[in-house]
């Protein structure tokens, strides 16, 4: 897990969607106890962090 994930200012990195402010719950939500909430968090960041391949800001900001 990214250290001091709630330090970096996603708000200001980007995705395919817009600001990344909603890219920390779902590194959270990938490490949940849940199968089912681990699958919808690692599906929203791929669709969105990832998106048809791209690479994003708030993409390089999650990797540890």
């Amino acid at each position: 897990m990214i250290n001091n994930l709630q330090s970096i200012d996603w708000a200001s990195l980007g995705h395919a969607y817009g600001a990344a402010d909603d890219v920390p719950g779902w590194l959270c939500g990938m490490v949940s106890p849940d199968a089912e909430a681990r699958e919808k968090a690692f599906g929203s960041f791929c669709n969105s962090a990832l998106h048809q391949g791209s690479v994003y800001s708030s993409t390089v900001a999650s990797v540890p």
